[in-house]
């Protein structure tokens, strides 16, 4: 993809030596300090829309090398030339790592803007493409009709990355109309109803080495974390063996963190999330494999099978389990 395609040359100028958070002049603000915009609209009450970039952010940071790279069962690992080793720390040193980002910005008639990201490079693509020339000229205050035109406008926008550039458009035009009402998103949305929301840890990329995890979620516990999220490294791909493997995982998370990780859906204990991303079918699904019940966290990510239509149980058992992604 050419740097035209996202602007690039116009965003870098506009930057010149300044951060890129200051650049696009994201503060923390209270909703009282924001003032609303609502006489910059058209005598119609329409906030034209002017322009669709995507804008391509690069830096680097330094990173502890030989660490952390540990990944998460694939649909794909069915095949032995595509299934992973089995994975391990080996700690060598520091390392720079470049990476990138790319962010979505509208920008109405009268200089207002709505930013999202990053987003994924597929979906810009189809932003830039398909939905910039449509959204050209539309009232960015009507985001219910839009939401609706553009998920109507391709045959393929049920799913996959149309439907992510048509999320990403989605968000970016949230961010605008809330700088229009000079409020936050959130009050848009219906107001509060919680003055704030716990966070979980997610353990994305950590060893599955036995001490390793045990140190781990240890580690996470003791920062306050009650809850945390591990992923899967063996699918049907690996037999039994890699489902022992997954079934130790949870075994370990059991009996370090304390039998009580069970109730993670209430307020008053830690919570064990198991992520599996969509690499388990039917036949090989966790609910076959005969794991014992108190192993079993009661919020785990349910993969959609490979041969089977949704919903299927996943256990005949009455154990409650979260929607897959």
């Amino acid at each position: 993809m050419s740097a035209d395609l996202f602007n690039r040359r116009r965003f870098l100028a506009r930057v010149g030596t300044a951060s890129a958070v200051s650049a696009f002049g994201l503060h923390a603000a209270a909703a009282g300090q924001v003032a609303p915009i609502r006489d910059h609209t058209s005598g119609t009450g329409q906030l034209k829309i002017d322009s669709v970039d995507l804008l391509e952010l690069h830096g680097h940071y330094t990173a502890e090398a030989g660490i952390n790279h540990q990944a998460q069962v694939n649909p794909l690992d069915i095949y032995d030339e595509f299934r992973p080793v089995p994975y391990r720390d080996k700690p060598a040193g520091t390392h720079e790592v470049q990476c990138e980002a790319i962010y979505l910005r509208i920008r109405t008639t009268a200089g207002l803007e709505g930013l999202y990201g990053p987003i994924e490079r597929e979906p810009a693509t189809i932003v830039y493409e398909d939905l910039r020339p449509f959204l050209v000229g539309k009232d960015a205050l009507a985001g219910e009709v839009l939401w609706d035109q553009m998920y109507r406008s391709n045959r393929h926008s049920r799913a996959g990355y149309f439907l992510m550039a048509v999320s990403a458009v989605d968000n970016a035009l949230w961010d605008l109309r809330a700088k229009f009402y000079g409020v936050p998103v959130w009050r848009l949305l219906g107001g509060p109803s919680r003055d704030k929301v716990e966070m979980y840890a997610s353990a994305l990329g950590f060893s599955l080495e036995p001490e390793a995890v045990r140190a781990r979620c240890l580690a996470l516990k003791n920062e306050g974390f009650r809850y945390q999220k591990w992923f899967m490294a063996y699918g049907p791909g690996s037999g039994p063996e890699g489902m022992r493997k997954n079934v130790e995982l949870v075994k370990i998370l059991r009996e370090t963190l304390g039998d009580d990780t069970e109730r993670c859906s209430t307020h008053t204990a830690d919570g064990i999330r198991i992520m599996r991303w969509n690499g388990f079918d039917r036949s090989s699904s966790i609910a076959r494999t005969g794991w014992k019940r108190s192993l079993i966290p009661k919020r785990s990510t349910a993969s959609p099978p490979c041969d089977a239509p949704l919903p299927f149980p996943l256990r005949p058992a009455n154990i409650s389990t979260a929607a897959g992604r």
